[in-house]
Order: C-alpha cells, then sequence, then structure tokens
C-alpha cells in the first residue's frame, strides 16, 4: 500500500509540475491531487526536491524502456524517428497547452538555478 500512495503521488506530482510547473506546485497541491493527509505525504517525501527527483528518475526511466524497446524490435532510425513523431501527435493538445515536458522541466530548472537541473538535464539529453 505505501508504495501504491508512493506512485499515485509521483504520478500527481509529475502531471502537475508539467501541467503548472515546478515552482508554481505545492505539498498541498500535490496531496490535494492525491487524496491524502500532509502527514503522510510527508512520511513518503520529506521535500518538493525528493519529489522532483522521483519525477526525474520515473522519466529517465521510462524513456531508456521506450527507447530500448524500440531497438529490441529491430526497428530502424527511420521508424524510431517516426514511433517520436506519433508520441508528438498523440499529445498535440498537450503540448500546445503546456510545451514539451521534457523541455519545460529543462527550462525551469535551469532559470531557477536548482539542483534538479542535472536530473533534469539529463533527460533532457536522452
Amino acid at each position: 500500500m505505501a508504495s501504491a500512495t508512493r506512485e499515485k503521488i509521483v504520478t500527481s506530482a509529475d502531471r502537475l509540475f508539467y501541467e503548472r510547473g515546478y515552482e508554481a506546485t505545492s505539498f498541498a497541491d500535490v496531496s490535494e491531487a492525491v487524496g491524502i493527509s500532509r502527514g503522510n505525504f510527508y512520511y513518503h517525501f520529506k521535500t518538493k526536491d525528493q519529489i522532483l527527483d522521483a519525477v526525474i528518475e520515473r522519466r529517465v526511466v521510462d524513456r531508456h524502456e521506450m527507447l530500448e524497446g524500440w531497438v529490441a524490435r529491430g526497428q530502424t532510425p527511420k521508424e524510431c524517428v517516426a514511433n517520436f513523431i506519433g508520441i508528438l501527435v498523440m499529445n498535440n493538445k498537450k503540448i500546445r497547452s503546456f510545451g514539451c515536458p521534457i523541455g519545460t522541466l529543462f527550462a525551469e530548472m535551469a532559470k531557477l538555478d536548482h539542483p534538479g537541473a542535472k536530473g533534469a538535464r539529463e533527460l533532457f539529453d536522452l
């Protein structure tokens, strides 16, 4: 149950960081989105930076798995690019509303000169 709650926190934080930005998203916003008390929230994460680290880690793992899956299926570079374009088309409405989820996070971290910029850079480079 604890890991399920932690996963819900990371999922909600990921969405809120994307839609509102890291700086504009509070602990209260995330705990409200998950539907848990702040005490329960602090059991899983002591700081907003810890949540950010978990969000970036998840995004890196997800992107690695996606790319490795394409390669494992023997897709050509052209097919991989086509897959990526398909993702952009499928998420067009969100991207038009909130920007690129990876680029906006990296830009915000760099602008804030935040320690999370290193992880966001790794994600961006990937």
